[in-house]
């Protein structure tokens, strides 16, 4: 039984249509040496 605050797993999970993407496998994207999400602040300036 879920608990009042409780989230259920399902809640959790971020979908994506993948209609989105303009290609079929990932073997068809260049490579990047960069990395992927954002910049990381300075929390100490």
């Amino acid at each position: 039984m879920q608990k009042k605050h409780e989230l259920n797993y399902r809640d959790l999970k971020n979908y994506c249509s993948t209609s989105k993407f303009s290609f079929d496998t990932t073997a068809e994207l260049e490579s990047t040496d960069k990395g992927i999400g954002q910049e990381r602040r300075n929390c100490c300036s």
